[in-house]
């Protein structure tokens, strides 16, 4: 349980590349991902919800980053499943 609970942190804060990436990179990074989520990968839907939910070679959507995880998880991939609820709206202080 603990391991997996670094997994998904790992995966969550983007570290789960010790590579210096590029522009180049990232953007190769980002249409694999895209191509094989839509071809029912849903290990890759995971990948790309996490790129979007770091802004790592894209612009930072957390509204897309669900998406992807909730479309990962209604495909079997347990990663997203765990993911959907730690990207749930965080309650405001009240003022």
């Amino acid at each position: 349980m603990f391991t997996r609970g670094l997994v998904v942190l790992g995966l969550v804060l983007g570290a789960h590349s010790a590579v210096a990436q590029t522009p180049d990179t990232l953007a190769a990074e980002l249409e694999r991902n895209r191509q094989a989520c839509d071809a029912g990968a849903m290990r890759d839907c995971s990948n790309l919800g996490t790129m979007y939910r770091n802004g790592r070679g894209v612009a930072q959507n957390d509204t897309l980053a669900v998406q992807l995880f909730r479309r990962a998880c209604d495909g079997g991939n347990r990663l997203g499943c765990a993911l959907v609820p730690r990207m749930s709206p965080r309650p405001r202080p009240h003022q």
